[in-house]
């Protein structure tokens, strides 16, 4: 929003509100009363100053001054410390000279860039005939020149540097993240702008590339007014705009953005620029900084005397959160007639420093200062209406200021230019608020300061405290609380009198003191003890003497002391106390700490005497005359520590008692009582465990009925087994008493073995027909508690093919102790071995006078075998007819009990003669289904018809036959056994054989 409501403020009669006002705003702990003015070089005349704050607090403010004789322009450095004294550590006394300019033009020349190792770099450079002058300076911490950069600490152009432009300047140098030295140059003529780049490497060598200054062309016109090397290495360069392309008249605030190697990042703004106008007015952009989010706030004035703030996103886009979107405006606001500069608070305020132009008669030029909130409104709560001016009172008039910066704790540090004739560099340090405390430097640190010596602070600062009654700081002995020492001709406690000493003191007794004899019947007293406040009109030491100081048993209860006084001028006084004393302490009781007895044999009771427990008793002012103990004898019952009580009595009757511990001991053995022999038998896991009780036969003692028992082997394996070992039993009592008597042990094995067995197997016969097993055949893990071998025997072990099928076998198992056990299992006894089959090699046989020839088993065999024998003899095909004249091949297979089978072939050759059937083609019948269960349905085809079926099985024996003329007949043979048969289909002209699968 625009700031025209603050008009009235700065109207004439804003002079009267602040002449006082501002003063208490001022650091009187900084310079004097807050302002630090330099003294010049004979001749000479800042014109220029620019400020950078280090790390430590320290200020460094760079100088360009006139020597008002030769017109000579020089750059000094100069560095102030925290309380704004000139550090004298730093160049020569405080300043560095940086560069001599004969041109009668100014130089130009950056602030100061602090590196990461603490040295300082910045440039200066001056134009003559269209020709740039650059000189680069690097200095140690200390202002010496750094020799290991290029020539003593300098690195200059001149001699190489040449320029086509017009009117070439410096605008900054830079350092990029990397190290590498930026330097960034403006050249304007005749609504032309160019900005040029010079890019180094960190020891000041000319990066490749950058030889000569790269120049292109920017809207920023000659008052290109700073730069910024952002985070990233890109860089910022800020000024204002001239009018283009027929725009109205008026100039604004530009940004343009390069990347790391200086050519144009057009990501930034609108193709790399961003703009902030007011009004078509002429804006100049003079200062400009970078938020912690990135965002760029500028500052700048405008031809209409108003103070302009502008904020752009980190994008280059005005910041519609600040001001009126993004722009503040502030007429009159008395920071405009210099070249505005702004600083950044760590709470976001920002702070703008300058000055305005007066016609008043009282001043011409104020050095003043702004403070405006985050969102670019003033802060009402800073000076007056969020303005504070350096009072004419404290620095005269025509005092600009140049350049601000804002401390971490917020105060606000300011450098500028007095202009009183000969021109001064001035520092001031402002306060944040005016809620500042004055604090007392104390040096003798005693928490007493001086009235004299003084500082404003918001917190109490080293070395100062908030009480000023120290009349002499340099002694910590001296302060209003201390104590007055008489005769020293010091006045410690800054009441303004020395005292002296010829009083005596007041001397001040107690009345009555009552003692206590202690425990040697002795008692020591001390004059001071005997003090009831005796004082001095000094500080000094007072000193006592009693006439009583020790007192015995036998000296008399009640007696008076005499008291003396003495000061140490020698001054004394005296005062009396009444002395008492009684003897309050009991004898001393002293037992024993052990007395140890042992019970009689046959449990006699053991007896002690008060002699026996005492240990010499005493009392310190006279003898023991009597002691008894609260027992003395001691039973069975009594066994272990028991606790007697010693009571003695003195001459006055006092008593005291002490105690003593009683060990009651049992010295004789128990009576061991073991079993002759003992039979252990081991668990299903092979061990077994035996305890005392079962060895002990009454074992008893004389004064216990419990006795702790212990067996030399209590534990017995499968190792043990068979051998009769001698056991010991040792019985002890509660006092460690002990006796022994032994056992025969013998170990023996009552578990059965565990058998496990294959709950189903089977055996094949071998090539003889029988099978032999072995004993252990059905074994599946069996076990036994001891891990010595197992024997089996089996109830069968013998097969042959009488025995094909299921058996039920019985497996025992027995252990090396006799246990057995028994398994069975469901054993099948099956025949795996086909037949082995041996056919003739070839057969010639002859057509019957129906045209077939039927092959017999017998025809083809020629010594075929099996170990169980052959039951089934299959031959394929079974016949041949007039068709297969010729060669053919007949398989012979045969088939034993198993159903297992095996084949062999027979070249069979056919001769016929005459043949009064034909065989019919195979299209000629057709039977379905098949494969069939056994009923099938047999079609003749072509109109023919059959007179006669017959079956045939696989070995080509005749089953059954079915006559009478059809050309279709339903079959069922379904009470054959599953297998392959033939069916042959024949009339008085024709037969055929059909191949038929039956299934089940």
């Amino acid at each position: 929003m625009k700031k025209s409501l603050l008009l009235p403020l700065f109207s004439l009669s804003l002079f009267c509100l602040r002449v006082n006002a501002q003063v208490a705003w001022l650091d009187t702990g900084f310079g004097a009363n807050g302002i630090t003015l330099a003294a010049n070089q004979p001749n000479t005349k800042p014109l220029r100053v620019n400020m950078t704050l280090q790390p430590d607090g320290k200020a460094l403010v760079k100088v360009v001054k006139r020597d008002t004789i030769t017109n000579v322009y020089t750059v000094w450095l100069h560095r102030f410390g925290l309380d704004g004294d000139v550090d004298t550590g730093f160049g020569q006394n405080g300043q560095v000279l940086i560069d001599s300019v004969l041109w009668n033009t100014e130089p130009i020349t950056n602030d100061a860039n602090l590196l990461p190792d603490g040295k300082i770099l910045l440039a200066t450079a001056s134009a003559s005939n269209n020709q740039l002058f650059t000189t680069i300076t690097r200095l140690n911490p200390d202002g010496s020149p750094d020799e290991d950069f290029s020539v003593n600490g300098r690195l200059k152009f001149e001699e190489i540097v040449e320029f086509n432009s017009l009117q070439p300047r410096l605008v900054d140098l830079e350092v990029q993240p990397n190290g590498r030295i930026v330097l960034i140059y403006n050249s304007y003529y005749s609504l032309l702008a160019e900005y040029g780049f010079r890019i180094l490497k960190p020891n000041g060598d000319i990066l490749p590339g950058y030889e000569e200054i790269v120049w292109g062309n920017t809207d920023i016109d000659e008052y290109m007014t700073q730069a910024i090397v952002l985070p990233d290495g890109k860089i910022l360069i800020g000024g204002k705009r001239d009018p283009i392309n027929g725009q109205p008249y008026g100039t604004d605030f530009v940004l343009q953005r390069f990347d790391v190697a200086g050519f144009a990042d057009e990501d930034f703004g609108n193709t790399g620029i961003a703009l902030a106008d007011y009004n078509d007015q002429q804006e100049l952009m003079t200062d400009m900084l970078l938020e912690p989010d990135g965002g760029i706030v500028t500052v700048g004035t405008t031809n209409a005397n108003t103070l302009m703030l502008a904020r752009f996103t980190s994008d280059g886009d005005l910041d519609a959160s600040f001001g009126t979107n993004g722009v503040s405006t502030f007429p009159n606001l008395p920071v405009v007639s210099s070249r505005p500069t702004m600083s950044r608070a760590t709470d976001g305020k920002l702070v703008v420093a300058g000055g305005r132009y007066e016609s008043n008669i009282l001043f011409e030029e104020e050095a003043a200062i702004a403070r405006f909130l985050p969102n670019g409104d003033l802060d009402s709560a800073f000076g007056s209406q969020g303005v504070v001016y350096l009072p004419p009172a404290t620095t005269g008039i025509n005092t600009i200021f140049q350049d601000v910066a804002v401390l971490p704790d917020r105060r606000i540090l300011t450098c500028g230019i007095r202009y009183n004739g000969e021109n001064q560099l001035l520092l001031a340090r402002f306060m944040p608020d005016t809620n500042v405390v004055i604090w007392y430097h104390d040096q003798d640190g005693d928490s007493y300061g001086n009235a004299a010596d003084t500082v404003f602070a918001f917190d109490m600062p080293p070395g100062y405290v908030a009480n000023a009654d120290d009349c002499d700081d340099q002694n910590a002995a001296v302060n209003s609380a201390a104590l007055e020492i008489c005769g020293n001709n010091i006045d410690e406690n800054c009441d303004g009198i020395l005292a002296t000493d010829t009083v005596a003191p007041v001397a001040v007794c107690l009345a009555t003191v009552k003692y206590y004899m202690n425990e040697i019947g002795l008692i020591t007293i001390s004059p001071e003890s005997l003090n009831d406040g005796s004082t001095d009109n000094c500080a000094t030491s007072l000193h006592f003497s009693s006439s009583i100081t020790q007192l015995t048993c036998s000296d008399p209860p009640v007696q008076m002391a005499l008291v003396t006084v003495t000061d140490d001028a020698g001054n004394s006084s005296t005062c009396n106390t009444i002395i008492k004393f009684t003897d309050t302490l009991a004898p001393v009781a002293i037992c024993v700490p052990v007395i140890t007895l042992a019970i009689g044999p046959f449990g006699q009771p053991a007896i002690i005497t008060p002699a026996d427990v005492d240990a010499g008793s005493y009392d310190n002012c006279g003898p023991i005359i009597a002691s008894w103990l609260d027992k003395t004898q001691f039973t069975c019952a009594d066994l272990g520590v028991q606790q007697v009580t010693l009571t003695v009595v003195e001459n006055g009757s006092l008593t005291n008692t002490c105690t003593a511990l009683v060990k009651v001991k049992d010295v004789n053995a128990p009576i061991a009582i073991c079993a002759q022999q003992l039979v252990v038998g081991l668990d299903q896991n092979g061990f077994a465990t035996i305890t005392p009780d079962a060895l002990d036969q009454g074992s008893y003692d004389n004064c216990s009925d419990t006795l702790m028992k212990y067996l030399s082997k209590t534990d017995f394996s499968c190792a043990d087994l068979g051998i009769e070992q001698p056991v010991v039993l040792a019985v002890e009592d509660v006092y460690f008493n002990r006796n022994e008597c032994t056992t025969m042990v013998m170990v023996v094995d009552k578990i059965k073995p565990t058998q496990i067995c294959d709950q189903v197997s089977t055996v094949s016969l071998d090539a003889n027909g029988e099978v032999q097993l072995q004993p252990a055949v059905f074994n599946d893990g069996s076990y036994d508690n001891c891990s010595g071998g197992l024997n089996f025997a089996l109830d069968i072990s013998y097969f042959d093919c009488d025995d094909l099928g299921d058996h039920l076998v019985t497996t025992t198992c027995t252990d090396e102790s006799g246990n057995f056990s028994i398994c069975q299992t469901i054993l099948t006894v099956q025949d795996k071995l086909p037949p082995v089959m041996w056919c003739v090699d070839s057969l010639t046989v002859e057509l019957d006078d129906i045209g077939l020839m039927t092959i017999n088993p017998v025809d083809l065999d020629n010594g075929s075998t099996d170990n169980c024998g052959i039951v089934v003899w299959v031959v394929d095909p079974p016949q041949l007819s007039a068709l297969q004249i010729g060669v053919n091949e007949v398989t012979l297979t045969g088939i034993d009990t198993s159903e297992n089978a095996a084949s062999c072939v027979t070249v069979v050759t056919l001769v016929g003669g005459e043949v009064s059937i034909q065989e019919l083609p195979a299209e000629a019948v057709s039977l379905t289904p098949n494969p069939s269960n056994g009923l099938c349905y047999l079609q003749m085809q072509s109109g023919r018809q059959a007179q006669k079926v017959e079956l045939y099985n696989a070995a080509g024996q005749w089953l059954w036959a079915e006559s009478g003329a059809f050309s279709a007949l339903n079959l069922d043979f379904s009470t054959q056994p599953a297998g392959t048969y033939y069916l042959r289909v024949q009339s008085d002209q024709f037969a055929r054989m059909v191949k038929v699968v039956l299934v089940k």
